[in-house]
């Protein structure tokens, strides 16, 4: 069995939300908005499930699909991946991508503060 080339896997899909919900970035095309907004519905709707039951969620294989979660609120990474890779490499991309935001997550929380204080 050969190697198969670069065109044979599709792109990964990340998408970093709060836990309200609200993109904060995807690698989605920005012109399907209703794709993204779908998109992350689903997720927040997955995520919100297990969290109501005190469970962790990790992953959810669909097929040849692994959707990857990284729950660090007040963010939420995701990664949705088709190239059969195990959970552990793709739960380190997701800890990849939360170093980028984390200016983001400092922000967000010092608002979040705010916005409680009296």
């Amino acid at each position: 069995m050969g190697l198969l080339a670069a065109d044979d896997y599709p792109p990964r899909q990340y998408f970093v939300l709060t836990d309200a919900g609200k993109p904060v970035f995807t690698t989605l095309r920005d012109d399907d908005s209703v794709e993204v907004a779908s998109s992350i519905g689903i997720m927040q709707a997955l995520i919100s499930v297990f969290l109501d039951d005190r469970d962790k969620l990790r992953s959810i294989n669909a097929g040849s699909c692994r959707i990857t979660f990284l729950l660090r609120q007040p963010l939420y990474y995701v990664c949705v991946s088709s190239w059969g890779e195990p959970e552990s490499v793709v739960s380190i991309l997701n800890l990849g991508t939360s170093v980028v935001p984390q200016k983001w997550c400092r922000e967000l929380r010092s608002t979040k503060k705010d916005a409680i204080a009296p």
